[in-house]
């Protein structure tokens, strides 16, 4: 686990919609601020230095793997050891 403020780049302050728009176009402008879209309104236009999130609550992430094997050739289910035993070597 990781616990940084840098995850999601959020911290920090907003640019006001019309000034990305006017400097970096409408795709930059539309992702500036997804608000909307999260609560389920219209867009939420905010002024240019505004604080967006929180460099109090840092964000993390964590990290889990399980793996499951099962061996077949214990079971007999991949042909009898005694015709591969010449293959895998001497077994007594």
């Amino acid at each position: 686990a990781t616990f940084t403020d840098y995850l999601d780049d959020v911290s920090g302050a907003y640019v006001s919609y019309p000034e990305l728009l006017n400097g970096n176009g409408p795709l930059a402008a539309a992702l500036g601020n997804r608000t909307g879209e999260y609560k389920g309104t219209e867009p939420v236009i905010v002024e240019t230095g505004t604080q967006r999130g929180d460099s109090a609550k840092r964000d993390w992430y964590f990290v889990m793997g399980l793996t499951v094997s099962y061996n077949f050739l214990d079971n007999g289910l991949m042909g009898s050891r005694s015709r591969s035993k010449g293959r895998r070597g001497c077994y007594d």
